[in-house]
């Protein structure tokens, strides 16, 4: 129990290792740290007060690095706990007058961009998706968390793509998960995580705000692929799933085993926006993209839903709040 004298804080620490300078929580009038689970880079955006000029005389430069941590004292209990939002690279500061502010923007990606800005092309023969994200990190001096199944490939082929599109690519071709976090490339099978047990509850009248959406637009029951086979490249079809609701590739691959692993895998790509919700709230440290929560108290919206995005919000009177962006867990397609 916390006592009347206890209060409820959060704050944003923030440090630029170009310059070593540390911002104090006085500066800060607005903190966002953007956390998706898969797909987009990781961000912070944050606004200082830029009194006497302190961040035009004590600038970082693009290419710095960034380190943010939410800190919350008193929240649930009485302690303090930090949550370690990461490292970013600063891409993008804006200063304005007469009002004086600087506001700052920084993502998860190597420095220098090259990852998400340079095209390249190459031709990847007989290797698998693991291979291929070990060799791109190793490019941009990343490490690489990978717990996805064995994919490969007879031939594959980078054609004037960025390394960023083209490994995210393949990652949403067979519903694997991807982000860059703390310098670092983490790719995960999805329907891995989807049967975690809940982390956290989130009852009904915890919701300052709330949207739900269900539709059959853009979702499907199964998936037609072709693929080819044997010397001669006879060219056959699969298909995974029943009814009517048939998702038709237009790609060519030269397996069975890769064809039923990719039409499962966009049928169950497709199949995360069947049920959506979107959910401000209190902001809970606890609560990351790529967990699963529980829904409570809402009838027959009531279930397990996967946490697709968070956007923490702090302001300068430290009011610590969090949008999230859900999709319910249902039952995937399997080969």
């Amino acid at each position: 129990m916390l006592s009347k004298s206890d209060s409820r804080r959060a704050k944003a620490n923030i440090s630029f290792s170009g310059n070593s300078v540390k911002v104090m929580a006085k500066y800060i009038e607005s903190f966002e740290y953007i956390d998706p689970a898969s797909d987009e880079n990781d961000e912070v955006r944050i606004t200082l007060h830029n009194v006497n000029y302190k961040w035009i005389r004590q600038m970082p430069n693009r290419k710095d690095k960034l380190t943010a941590k939410i800190v919350v004292s008193n929240w649930k209990k009485q302690g303090k706990k930090i949550f370690d939002c990461g490292t970013f690279c600063i891409d993008d500061f804006t200063h304005t007058g007469p009002e004086l502010t600087t506001e700052i923007q920084g993502v998860s990606v190597p420095e220098g961009n090259a990852f998400r800005s340079t095209s390249r092309n190459k031709t990847w023969k007989k290797v698998t998706l693991n291979q291929i994200a070990s060799g791109i990190c190793a490019k941009y001096g990343m490490s690489l968390s990978y717990s996805g199944p064995a994919i490969k490939f007879t031939v594959i082929e980078q054609s004037n793509e960025t390394d960023c599109s083209f490994i995210k690519k393949l990652c949403n071709d067979y519903a694997l998960g991807i982000k860059v976090y703390k310098g670092k490339l983490v790719i995960y099978d999805k329907a891995v995580y989807e049967a975690k047990p809940a982390a956290v509850t989130i009852d009904a009248y915890k919701m300052q705000k709330w949207t739900y959406n269900e539709t059959l637009i853009g979702t499907y029951t199964g998936a037609e692929i072709k693929y080819t086979t044997g010397k001669d490249d006879k060219e056959m079809t699969c298909k995974v799933g029943s009814g009517k609701r048939i998702l038709f590739i237009n790609e060519k691959v030269d397996s069975l085993a890769d064809a039923q692993l990719k039409a499962c895998g966009k049928v169950n790509t497709e199949n995360e926006k069947a049920v959506t919700m979107s959910i401000t709230m209190m902001g809970n440290p606890v609560i990351a993209a790529g967990i699963t929560v529980k829904i409570k108290g809402l009838y027959k919206i009531d279930g397990k839903y996967f946490v697709d995005k968070v956007t923490h919000k702090i302001d300068a009177e430290s009011a610590y709040t969090m949008d999230l962006e859900l999709h319910k867990v249902q039952k995937r397609i399997t080969p």
